[in-house]
């Protein structure tokens, strides 16, 4: 069964992280090793707007580090995107 840990279709099960869109952009580059700095050439938003958007992510999913965040998400899709998570 498919089912994205991205969207609010699936808000109330426990394998949904919560992303505004933009959030969803920086996480995915975080994942790929990019630094704040790269993001936001990236994106072409300042520094301080990825801060803010990694501070709002941290709101979101309770976590109080990104470590934490990236952890729950590799727990959430067990380390492998492609087997029963999709991204949307």
């Amino acid at each position: 069964m498919n089912s994205c840990i991205f969207c609010g279709k699936h808000r109330n099960t426990p394998h949904t992280l919560r992303f505004a869109p933009r959030g969803k952009e920086v996480f995915l580059l975080i994942l790929e090793g990019m630094t704040s700095k790269g993001i936001s050439e990236r994106l072409n938003l300042g520094v301080n707007g990825i801060k803010r958007q990694k501070d709002k992510m941290l709101l979101q999913n309770d976590c109080e580090t990104m470590l934490e965040l990236i952890a729950k998400y590799y727990s959430t899709v067990g380390g492998n995107t492609e087997t029963d998570t999709t991204l949307c």
